[in-house]
């Protein structure tokens, strides 16, 4: 499940880079201004998204955590937050 996550923010990543940017020396992340080497905590999709060159970046999203055979309750994140703000939260139970 979260390497589905993952690639899916990969497929999402390297399409958008696909898109000319705004900013020849950096990377634009909805609609904001992000260095080549700085990261950007963003909201859709909900990851830590890192530029790595003029127009190109690459993140990671919400961690996912098991109780193993323990009951547990999601707590949705909140999508108007930044990552993590935005990350669900698993609680054992």
């Amino acid at each position: 499940k979260l390497f589905g996550l993952f690639l899916c923010i990969v497929l999402l990543v390297v399409a958008e880079a696909t898109i000319p940017q705004k900013f020849d020396d950096g990377c634009s992340i909805e609609g904001n201004y992000v260095a080549v080497g700085a990261t950007y905590d963003a909201k859709s999709p909900c990851a830590r998204l890192q530029c790595t060159a003029p127009g190109a970046y690459m993140g990671s999203g919400c961690p996912e955590m098991s109780c193993g055979n323990r009951e547990s309750q999601i707590i949705p994140g909140d999508p108007d937050q930044p990552y993590p703000g935005c990350c669900d939260q698993t609680v054992c139970l």
